[in-house]
């Protein structure tokens, strides 16, 4: 299969680390298909025919992306064997979520062309869907489903209690160096 070198460059250029894991490959670049901000508003005023209430801000709601992705075996760079560790990556951020709880360790560490600021961000997953095609392939009992859709929200964590304990983020942006020592 050949690959466009944009989507190979803008696929590699998308960074997504897992706690206490490596950094995730991307067959084709992950497509941002929202980029969700909201906040809660409170309505201060008394009830009176023919007034419009008065509204004051309440603070912001979480901040997230909702991104989808694919994979395909394509027999070449991509096989059985590589698309189901890409997939099993993404599970297995919920099998150990208590464990990367209990280690202070449950930040995605994440950053995609600009969006979310200049450098990697921490985030959560939430809401992962992962959908397989109806065909299989492979050999004997090492099959896969030809593609794999792959569809999660992540949530800008900035308050993660270990990147804030003793340097500060700024605007919620941890420097590398920190990052560095509080990642692993």
């Amino acid at each position: 299969m050949r690959y466009a070198s944009q989507d190979l460059e803008l696929a590699s250029s998308f960074v997504l680390k897992w706690p206490e894991g490596p950094q995730q490959e991307f067959q084709f670049p992950p497509k941002i298909t929202a980029n969700s901000m909201s906040g809660d508003f409170r309505d201060e005023g008394a009830k009176i025919i023919g007034i419009y209430p008065a509204f004051t801000y309440a603070g912001p709601n979480e901040r997230y992306y909702s991104i989808e992705t694919s994979y395909i075996v394509d027999g070449d760079l991509w096989t059985v064997g590589s698309v189901r560790r890409a997939v099993q990556y993404f599970r297995s951020y919920y099998f150990n979520l208590k464990e990367l709880f209990s280690n202070e360790k449950a930040a995605i560490l994440a950053k995609f062309w600009n969006m979310g600021g200049d450098g990697e961000t921490t985030f959560f997953m939430r809401n992962l869907n992962i959908k397989h095609s109806d065909r299989y392939v492979g050999e004997g009992s090492d099959v896969h489903p030809l593609r794999t859709d792959v569809s999660f929200d992540l949530v800008l964590w900035w308050n993660f209690s270990p990147l804030t304990g003793g340097n500060e983020p700024k605007n919620g942006l941890e420097s590398d160096e920190g990052l560095q020592e509080s990642w692993y």
